[in-house]
């Protein structure tokens, strides 16, 4: 992601997305734990684990990508 953010600050590309690996793990721990310690399956409706879940990135722009760089430099993302 570092060389993504410099290249936004640089003006090489307009915008790129961060996608944090802690999200996109981070939901398949808890549905995993979701499963074992609840019995929850996957499938629709109350008490089961939907089969696509959406995790969110922030898009990346020169206006905010020095504040992801800071948080990036202190391993905050």
């Amino acid at each position: 992601m570092p060389p993504a953010l410099q290249a936004v600050l640089d003006g090489r590309i307009v915008a790129t997305m961060r996608n944090p690996s802690c999200l996109i793990h981070g939901g398949a721990i808890i549905a995993g734990v979701a499963a074992t310690a609840f019995g929850e399956n996957t499938g629709m409706g109350p008490g089961m684990i939907p089969k696509h879940i959406v995790t969110e990135g922030s898009v990346v722009t020169k206006a905010n990508a020095p504040g992801l760089v800071w948080m990036e430099e202190h391993f905050l993302i």
